[in-house]
This record gives structure tokens, C-alpha cells and sequence, in this order.
């Protein structure tokens, strides 16, 4: 109600970016609509940023809450064109990860690591050290998939060295 009834633009999208934050992950809340219409709303004012970041956390719902990945895909191409030229390269890095992930998920391996790699690549444009790593990280996990053990090893060994001079200690122990 409070939601509604709020009249001023910036802190309706305020309430409803803390509703999204609550309902994170939990399907009984409402998590997908309040999400979606979050993202819309973030877009008609013009907070791409905003949006980029819901729609990744919605994807990444699909992917690994529902094990929904092509509805990861269809979420990206929904949005990505909208936010592309707006975000920055902070939020396109995660974006492709999250769609990389989708992908990879759907065993679309070869579309997921064009997807990783793009993510490498905006994460070093931000100067985001921790998001690379996850990047790599991946490209590593899909490797192994592939059977490219050599390459895997590499990629995991380097995304490791990267969380431990973030000191990102959960992430060195899962790479």
C-alpha cells in the first residue's frame, strides 16, 4: 500500500528496491514479480544501474533458486538491449556472468564462455578484480566440462590467485 500510494518517483523506486531485497530469493514473496517490476520501473527513471543489478539477481534466481536457466536467457534478452549503453562496465561484467551462467546451465557451453569472456573483459575495464575472478573461475568450471583439463586448471589456479589478493576467503576456498 505504502508503495502505491507513494507519490514521489525516487522513493517509490526506493521501497520497491528494499521490497526486492527482502523478498530475495524466496518464490512464496512474490521474488519474480516484484523483481520484474522493479527493473521497469528502474527504467523509466532512468536508473539503468539499478535495474542492471535486479536483473542480474533475477537471473541468477532462475539459474540456481528455480534451475530455470532458459529463463535466465530469456530474462537478459528481454533487458540487456535497454541497459547495454547505460550501465556501467561493473554491471555488464556481471550481467554477462549471470547470462553466462544461464547458458552454461543449458549446456551451451561455447555461448557461455563468449559470455564469461566478455565479463573478463568489463570487469578489467571497471578495475574489478573479485568479478574477474569469478569470470575466470567459470571459463575453468566449463573447461573442465569440456574435458580440457589443462586449461581448466590454469584458469582455477589464476582465479584463485586473484581471491586471495582480494582476500576473498569463501572464494578461495570454493575455487
Amino acid at each position: 500500500a505504502q508503495i502505491k500510494s507513494e507519490k514521489n518517483n525516487g522513493e517509490k523506486l526506493k521501497l520497491l528496491d528494499s521490497l526486492t531485497n527482502i523478498t530475495y530469493h524466496k518464490t512464496a514473496l512474490g521474488f519474480d514479480s516484484i523483481s520484474r517490476t522493479t527493473i521497469d520501473y528502474a527504467i523509466q527513471l532512468d536508473s539503468f544501474n539499478l535495474a542492471s543489478r535486479t536483473t542480474q539477481n533475477l537471473i541468477n534466481y532462475y539459474n540456481n533458486v528455480l534451475g530455470q536457466p532458459k529463463e535466465g536467457i530469456i530474462i537478459f534478452n528481454t533487458y540487456y538491449n535497454t541497459l547495454k549503453n547505460h550501465i556501467t562496465d561493473r554491471n555488464l561484467a556481471g550481467i554477462y556472468i549471470d547470462v553466462g551462467d544461464s547458458f552454461y546451465f543449458d549446456k551451451e557451453v561455447d555461448t557461455a564462455m563468449s559470455y564469461y569472456k566478455k565479463a573478463k573483459i568489463y570487469a578489467e575495464k571497471a578495475g574489478n578484480e573479485r568479478v574477474k575472478a569469478f569470470a575466470i573461475l567459470y571459463q575453468g568450471y566449463a573447461y573442465t566440462d569440456e574435458g580440457e583439463f589443462v586449461k581448466a586448471s590454469q584458469h582455477i589456479q589464476e582465479a584463485s590467485k586473484i581471491f586471495v589478493a582480494v582476500k576473498d576467503t569463501f572464494n578461495i576456498i570454493a575455487s
